[in-house]
């Protein structure tokens, strides 16, 4: 593509994508990046979620266990003490 040239009062000037474009390549770039952090951050925010969710889930579990080992073992310690 061939480059025009406009010519001013302050002398000749080329027409160029940078010249026509209000938006500079660092800016766009620059906003890309944005993007692209935004969507980084909004996959790490649902792993985060996801781990928790399991995290709690695995804590509850625990809970659940250490409830039944408690159990048998005042089960155990009244039948120890009756006999």
């Amino acid at each position: 593509m061939k480059d025009k040239v406009i010519s001013s009062s302050k002398g000749f000037k080329e027409e160029t994508p940078q010249n026509l474009t209000p938006i500079s390549v660092e800016d766009l770039a620059m906003k890309n990046m944005e993007g692209n952090k935004n969507i980084e951050m909004f996959q790490a925010m649902a792993i985060i979620k996801l781990k928790m969710g399991n995290l709690g889930l695995e804590v509850q579990s625990l809970k659940t266990i250490l409830t039944t080992i408690e159990g048998e073992k005042q089960q155990l310690l009244q039948h120890l003490y009756k006999d």
